[in-house]
């Protein structure tokens, strides 16, 4: 159940961001974001982003309280690259490049954190990548 509310959260997100940043999020090109894309990446990250964050990191304690500092840390490492983003140090290829590479290392922290630990689920915490 909880995965499902994730996921409707995570569409629901998508739909809520605008046709220029839907595209971004599925650059591979070097553009850099213009000032009016790293705006509204910012007020994308504090209304949508930080929001998903939280979720998931109360599921996380709620499953196991080893899991919050595995989210923690991905948290930290999303939001810096988001920094970089809009602070015109990072394209948008790279972004997506990083939030790619950051979920794929949670979840593989994950996995290895449901057989170390014997968890029956991990409560949908292990969201796709794509």
């Amino acid at each position: 159940m909880r995965f499902i509310a994730i996921h409707v959260l995570a569409m629901a997100v998508a739909a809520c961001a605008n046709n220029a940043l839907q595209y971004r999020f599925q650059s591979t090109n070097g553009n850099k974001a213009t000032p009016a894309e790293a705006a509204q990446m910012v007020t994308f990250h504090q209304d949508y982003l930080r929001p998903c964050q939280e979720v998931e990191l109360e599921i996380a304690g709620r499953t196991h309280p080893s899991l919050p500092p595995l989210y923690n840390a991905a948290a930290a490492k999303a939001d810096a690259s988001i920094a970089m983003l809009v602070t015109y140090q990072i394209s948008w290829g790279e972004y997506v490049r990083n939030a790619r590479t950051i979920r794929i290392d949670l979840n593989g922290q994950l996995a290895a954190a449901k057989v170390a630990l014997q968890l029956p689920s991990l409560n949908g915490l292990d969201l796709p990548t794509n």
